[in-house]
């Protein structure tokens, strides 16, 4: 279920953003009809009647949210702003759309972006990446924000 905040489509919990229809069929790898998906506590039950039943490891599904942004950054351009310091222009050629972003390393969110998919996930889950942060953190060199705040794990 989601929610509208200022014109942009909100999820309302950590869980309808990650544990989602779309991610589903991203995991399964093709379209089903009414496909339906289920949070258990150690798994996700993900089945379409009469067409598929399948128990995914909920680490999958967070698997899928990151790697699905890391590929969508893939085709976006990156730009640093030359006049605003930790600025960065990301340019999508598909979309013909553009966002900014900021890198702040104190802040609870560091890589802070004004597309949707960032205003959804800081809304829901306190903090996020999208793909234009992705974009970004690749162009310094970096495959993942933990990488880049240099987290141990």
């Amino acid at each position: 279920m989601s929610a509208n905040f200022s014109g942009i489509q909100v999820a309302k919990s950590a869980q309808d953003l990650i544990y989602s229809v779309s991610n589903a069929i991203r995991i399964l790898g093709r379209k089903y009809n009414a496909l339906k998906v289920q949070v258990w506590f150690n798994c996700v039950y993900v089945w379409a009647k009469g067409q598929v039943s399948r128990l995914v490891s909920k680490s999958k599904f967070r698997h899928q949210f990151v790697d699905f942004r890391k590929a969508g950054s893939k085709v976006l351009e990156v730009t640093k702003d030359l006049f605003e310091p930790n600025t960065y222009h990301v340019y999508n050629p598909v979309k013909d759309s553009r966002h900014h972003v900021t890198i702040e390393r104190s802040h609870k969110s560091p890589l802070q972006c004004t597309c949707e998919d960032y205003n959804s996930q800081l809304q829901v889950l306190g903090k996020g990446v999208c793909k234009h942060g992705y974009a970004i953190l690749s162009e310094l060199g970096y495959s993942s924000l933990a990488d880049y705040l240099g987290v141990t794990s």
